[in-house]
């Protein structure tokens, strides 16, 4: 999921940023209108920010289930 943040941080050429030279990199013939101007690459970046953020939570919320420990409840 923050791949797309790392693809517009760096273009496959130069330490640019460019999504559109990505797509061209990996065969994409008509690369969209969108995707070349900057607006993509800071979209890529927050999309990327926000994913890592998102998995982060996951990933500590499912550590912390299942590193619990349960109680032993006896009444």
């Amino acid at each position: 999921m923050a791949t797309p943040g790392l693809f517009a941080g760096v273009g496959p050429n130069e330490a640019a940023s460019h999504l559109s030279e990505w797509a061209a990199f990996f065969g994409v013939e008509n690369v969209p209108d969108w995707l070349v101007g900057r607006t993509a690459d800071r979209l890529g970046m927050v999309i990327g920010f926000i994913g890592f953020i998102a998995w982060g939570f996951w990933y500590f919320d499912f550590y912390k289930t299942m590193h619990s420990k349960k109680e032993d409840r006896t009444t």
